[in-house]
């Protein structure tokens, strides 16, 4: 079994080849890679690398994506910020549950307190969210803004 690598696979993208799987009919300019190089390149594409090839050899190298800039840091989390409190809201009351809340306060004329009590929770989530988002907002620091961990982020309202 060899590994070879070719950058004219893929529309040009590259590629990896496995003699034990694709034989000897390789593509003109493929290159020879070792089995620890091919680990190597995959795992740093499963950490978000890409794999391209060398100009000059053809010779398969990582390419890292360029740091994200300061806004771009902000609105990545600011989303992912509210994707957090919506599966928290989806939680506590789906879409539907909230709707029909809303229907059965409209025709009682008032809201149950099981219905009261899940928009309490709703709106303790949206009020951590807001909190969470000016904290992002007020950060100066890319990389500290993309290590805030949402899911586990303190300003979160226990929910039972």
């Amino acid at each position: 079994m060899a590994i070879y690598y070719s950058r004219s696979l893929n529309d040009n993208k590259g590629g990896f080849l496995d003699t034990a799987i694709h034989g000897n009919a390789l593509p003109q300019g493929a290159v020879s890679i070792s089995t620890a190089l091919h680990e190597e390149l995959i795992a740093d594409q499963s950490q978000g690398a890409k794999i391209v090839a060398d100009s000059e050899t053809g010779s398969p190298r990582v390419k890292w994506p360029d740091p994200l800039s300061l806004s771009e840091s902000r609105t990545l989390m600011t989303r992912r910020t509210k994707e957090e409190a919506e599966r928290r809201i989806n939680t506590i009351s789906p879409i539907y549950r909230q709707m029909n809340d809303i229907r059965e306060a409209q025709s009682a004329d008032t809201m149950s307190a099981e219905a009261t009590a899940r928009f309490s929770k709703i709106d303790a989530i949206r009020a951590a969210s807001d909190a969470i988002e000016a904290e992002i907002a007020a950060m100066a620091d890319a990389a500290a803004i993309l290590a805030i961990d949402l899911s586990n982020h303190p300003s979160w309202p226990e929910v039972n």
